[in-house]
C-alpha cells in the first residue's frame, strides 16, 4: 500500500504534519521530478488531497477553483483510490465564508464522482491506514 500525498499548491505543511502518522508507505511530491511525481501518481494506491486554508492563503478564490479543479479531475479519473479531506484552521488561518462554500460544494461533487470525502482529516489517515 502506497498513498500519493497530492493536495493543492501552495503551503504544503499538512505533509509534514500527517508523515509520522501514517503506517503506510507514501510519495511526497515536493521537491520530484515531473516524471517521477507522474509517475508515483499513477501508481500509488491511494490518492491523498487534504486542502488546507494555508494552500489557499495567496490565492484569490478564482485561483483557488483552478486548483482544486486538479483535485476535482483525480475523483473523475482515480474515483476508487481520491480520498479527500480538510484541516480547516491551520497555523492560524481559515478559509473566507467564499473559499469554505466552494470546497463544501466541491467535496459534494468529488464524493458524487465517487471519491472518498473526509470532513475531518484524521478519519482519512485512519481510513488508510486501516487498508494496510
Amino acid at each position: 500500500m502506497k498513498v500519493y500525498l497530492g493536495g493543492v499548491r501552495g503551503d504544503a505543511s499538512w505533509r509534514n504534519r500527517i508523515k509520522p502518522m501514517l503506517t503506510v508507505d507514501y510519495f511526497d511530491p515536493i521537491g520530484s521530478d515531473p516524471e517521477e511525481d507522474f509517475n508515483q501518481h499513477e501508481s500509488c494506491d491511494i490518492i491523498l488531497h487534504i486542502i488546507t486554508p494555508g494552500n489557499c492563503k495567496d490565492f484569490s478564490v478564482d485561483e483557488m477553483k483552478e486548483v482544486i479543479e486538479e483535485v476535482i479531475q483525480d475523483s473523475e479519473t482515480f474515483p476508487e483510490k481520491t480520498i479527500v479531506s480538510i484541516i480547516e484552521c491551520d497555523d492560524g488561518l481559515s478559509f473566507s465564508i467564499e473559499q469554505y462554500d466552494y470546497i463544501s460544494e466541491s467535496f459534494h461533487t468529488m464524493s458524487k464522482n465517487g471519491s472518498t470525502v473526509f470532513p475531518l482529516f484524521i478519519d482519512a489517515i485512519e481510513k488508510i491506514n486501516s487498508l494496510s
